[in-house]
């Protein structure tokens, strides 16, 4: 059964929602960061503040991927009451929130490792009772923006991860070249000088136990940053590529979006422990153009074959073996220079020839991943 408590603030907010927002600058909503490139970011905190002196009666923060409508309530505090989810919006969440009879009041949301989902717009909604006994509804909005990287940007961030991993271990290193250095000389002072004495034996086998000990928190330490760091790269995935999917043993990563040289494509892929997709039997195109056909927009994807070299001999540019399988457009394959290939849409994703670096022309990719 529905408490009275519940059933006037039911009430209450029936009666706001008559009245509209009015925004007012003694709501403030802040985001940190504004912008969020997602794999490199471990946090997303969204906190709405209020800041008058009117009675306040609760703060609803809420979600739209749209700035105009469909906005869903995510969480909310109401005086007298701890904050509560209504709508979770992400498997790691935080919640903090009071209202104060006095200062400021706030909600705070904090996302742990937040993916694509976590962008779009965010609502804070005060709803309060002023001094002259009339219920007002006050917001402010802000927007959350996903970064798309570029290949620039995670080589970059990616760098500066196995950096501090490379730091680690040679802390780790220098940890363990001390630790056998001081055991070589407690050894000897235990063989020379503290043979016979019982209690001065166990107290430096104490020692020895206590860095074999902080060691072993430093491999712990050590391994989580290495998961840390794999967790990260996962994630990137989300940012980095817009369709996964497999045949047979491998799997293939379409990018967001396009790059304007083959190189560029070629170093994306092999970030990810791949290579750009070396296409051996009509089956494997069949699938890999099928997933094209699923609604994804785009006009062209690089292919992993040239012929660089000797024009007109095509292989596999990272297997280096010969191509297999062509499926070449009616009118290809007429001039030099044109020495990379791709899958075009308008050609019914038939294979074309063309420069491989066209400073002019953004082209997608596809990474292949082999066992």
């Amino acid at each position: 059964m529905e408490s009275p408590r519940s059933k006037i603030y039911r009430l209450v907010c029936f009666i706001f929602i008559l009245l509209g927002n009015k925004a007012d600058a003694s709501v403030r909503i802040t985001t940190l960061p504004s912008e969020m490139m997602v794999g490199f970011i471990d946090t997303l905190s969204i906190s709405c503040n209020v800041s008058d002196n009117e009675t306040l009666i609760s703060i609803t923060l809420s979600k739209s991927d749209n700035s105009e409508r469909n906005f869903i309530s995510v969480a909310r505090v109401v005086i007298n009451d701890d904050p509560q989810f209504i709508q979770p919006m992400h498997e790691n969440l935080k919640l903090e929130g009071k209202i104060n009879p006095v200062g400021s009041s706030y909600l705070s949301l904090v996302i742990t490792s937040p993916t694509s989902e976590a962008s779009g717009f965010y609502n804070c909604i005060s709803v309060k009772l002023n001094k002259a006994g009339n219920i007002v509804r006050q917001n402010n909005l802000t927007e959350v923006k996903e970064i798309v990287p570029s290949i620039a940007d995670v080589h970059r961030e990616q760098k500066k991860m196995f950096d501090n991993l490379q730091t680690q271990i040679r802390h780790l290193e220098d940890k363990l070249n001390n630790f056998n250095e001081t055991c070589d000389k407690k050894i000897d002072d235990i063989v020379t000088r503290d043979l016979q004495n019982k209690q001065s034996v166990q107290n430096n086998f104490n020692q020895v136990d206590q860095k074999i000990m902080n060691i072993s928190e430093d491999v712990k330490f050590l391994r989580d940053s290495n998961d840390a760091f794999t967790h990260a790269m996962n994630l990137s995935l989300d940012a980095m590529f817009m369709n996964k999917f497999t045949h047979g043993k491998s799997t293939y990563l379409l990018s967001r979006s396009g790059v304007y040289g083959f190189v560029s494509a070629e170093i994306a892929c092999a970030i990810y422990g791949g290579y750009v997709v070396e296409i051996d039997t009509r089956e494997e195109y069949d699938a890999i153009v099928s997933s094209f056909r699923s609604g994804i927009k785009f006009d062209s994807v690089f292919l992993g074959l040239t012929d660089e070299g000797t024009e007109g001999h095509w292989f596999f540019s990272f297997s280096r073996r010969p191509v297999t399988f062509t499926l070449w457009n009616t009118g290809e394959l007429q001039g030099t220079g044109e020495n990379c290939a791709i899958l075009f849409r308008p050609f019914g994703f038939k294979m074309a020839d063309l420069m491989c670096n066209d400073q002019n022309r953004l082209i997608h990719f596809l990474c292949e991943l082999s066992p």
